[in-house]
């Protein structure tokens, strides 16, 4: 006998008090990637009083957590990140982070809570599964090199046939979703720009090379000539975040840095690009007889969704959803380690709508915040998607 959807509703409907509870106990109490020790040590407790009681440890705080029918049987994924970033709570309620300056501004207190209520409602409807589960909660996303390479080192997707991912989406209400076949992220690539020479007084510059005025340069040929190679098929952005130069305002600079990202949809354009970045600043620097320095630092690749498994996934939830509610475009140039698990096997990355009249702050914003209908919403999805993709493929 089938399971019907409106029983898996009524469930994560029960848990939608605990789980607020366990969502804001992670907004209350966020830590940066690679010390998530209580939030580790919090959601293990979660899970053990549902009876899920499989852990195994990655690294010092990301973990997976097993709901196993038969080791013979296929294997699936779902994971949610567990950080929080280095940024102040604005907002002005109840569950506001205790943390000074940190909080969950990225929406991983809601992946991980919904998370560990698909893994709940799993265990409820075991009977259910034609295969095995694997939960992984993972540390340091938000970090370069993020936590999801530690998975894959650590050989925990060796045998997982599809993973299954979600992020917070406030550009879209509850009760919506993205579904986007082909890449839905960007390779973010940390640069740093330097252009030393000698310094000297202020009404001489003939006497000395002007790193300010050239690093003023630079930015300029950079913003305008960078987008002459832009392919429409593989859009980038490159944005300058930070400028330093000077000690005082009648003296010619030894220096000027100015760092940011480079956020490309092609890993191989990126190079490109970073090839041009370093020519111009030599090219630039030689003239005017200064020094040059160009440092970068490649973040994961740019998430691609598996085109066949986004089809099956979207037949899956139309039985459940109206399709008006399943957006099949809108893609970001933000950065996201998932791509490190799709690296090694097949992945679907799916967005879930988070916003309502009243909150529609963006992502890493200090009032960021979810309505949290999004819960229950995304926990009976997943619970459907990844109890119908055993039915929709070949039996073991």
């Amino acid at each position: 006998m089938a399971l019907d959807f409106k029983e898996i509703v009524t469930y994560s409907e029960e848990l939608f008090n605990d789980l607020i509870r366990i969502r804001r106990h992670l907004h209350k109490n966020p830590e940066l990637g690679r010390k998530e020790f209580k939030t580790s040590a919090f959601l293990q407790g979660e899970l053990k009083w549902a009876g899920i009681l499989d852990f195994q440890m990655v690294g010092e705080t990301g973990f997976c957590a097993d709901i196993i029918v038969d080791e013979k049987k296929s294997w699936i994924a779902m994971r949610g990140d567990i950080d929080a970033l280095p940024i102040p709570d604005k907002k002005k309620v109840a569950y506001r982070s205790q943390v000074s300056n940190m909080c969950h501004a990225c929406g991983h207190d809601f992946h991980a809570a919904v998370t560990l209520g698909v893994a709940k409602t799993l265990q409820h409807f075991k009977h259910y599964l034609k295969g095995n589960v694997r939960f992984i909660f993972q540390h340091a996303e938000e970090l370069t090199p993020g936590g999801a390479i530690d998975f894959v080192n650590a050989g925990k997707l060796k045998n997982i046939d599809v993973i299954f991912g979600l992020h917070a989406d406030p550009t879209i209400e509850v009760g919506k979703l993205r579904l986007v076949p082909g890449w839905i992220t960007a390779q973010s690539i940390y640069i740093k720009l330097a252009v030393n020479g000698t310094g000297g007084h202020s009404a001489r510059p003939f006497e000395t090379s002007d790193p300010i005025f050239l690093g003023t340069m630079l930015l300029n040929e950079l913003y305008s000539s960078l987008y002459r190679l832009q392919r429409p098929e593989s859009p980038f952005v490159f944005t300058i975040g930070k400028v330093e130069g000077g000690d005082s305002f009648n003296s010619i600079a030894t220096s000027f840095i100015a760092e940011g990202t480079l956020r490309v949809t092609d890993s191989e354009q990126g190079d490109q690009l970073l090839a041009f970045i370093k020519q111009t600043i030599n090219t630039l620097c030689k003239k005017w007889h200064a020094r040059s320095n160009f440092f970068y630092r490649k973040g994961a690749l740019p998430v691609i969704n598996d085109p066949d498994l986004t089809k099956l996934a979207d037949n899956i939830i139309k039985e459940i959803i109206d399709k008006e509610c399943i957006i099949n475009q809108g893609r970001s140039l933000g950065g996201e380690d998932f791509s490190e698990f799709t690296k090694v096997t097949s992945g679907l990355f799916i967005k879930i709508g988070v916003s309502n009249n009243k909150n529609s702050n963006v992502l890493h914003s200090s009032y960021f915040d979810i309505d949290e209908k999004a819960i229950p919403f995304a926990v009976s999805l997943f619970t459907w998607l990844l109890i119908n993709y055993f039915s929709s493929i070949k039996k073991d």
